[in-house]
C-alpha cells in the first residue's frame, strides 16, 4: 500500500524546518537571513519597505515551483 506523502515524517520535518527557518529568520531579524546579514543586505519591497506578508508569501511560493 502507498504512504500519502503528508504521513511521511521526513517529508514534513524538511519542510518545516527550510520554510521556518526563512520566515522567522526574516520575520524577527529585520528581513535578513544569517547570510543576508553577513553581507548587509535585506529584502524589501519596491517601495524599500519591509513586508511581513510578503516574505510569507515569497517562501510558500519557493515550495511551489
Amino acid at each position: 500500500m502507498a504512504q500519502s506523502w503528508l504521513h511521511r515524517p521526513d517529508v514534513l520535518l524538511t519542510f518545516s524546518f527550510l520554510w521556518g527557518y526563512f520566515t522567522l529568520f526574516r520575520a524577527l531579524n529585520g528581513g535578513r537571513t544569517p547570510g543576508k546579514q553577513a553581507l548587509g543586505i535585506r529584502v524589501v519591497m519596491d517601495t524599500g519597505r519591509r513586508s511581513p506578508s510578503g516574505g510569507l508569501i515569497r517562501n510558500l511560493v519557493r515550495f511551489v515551483r
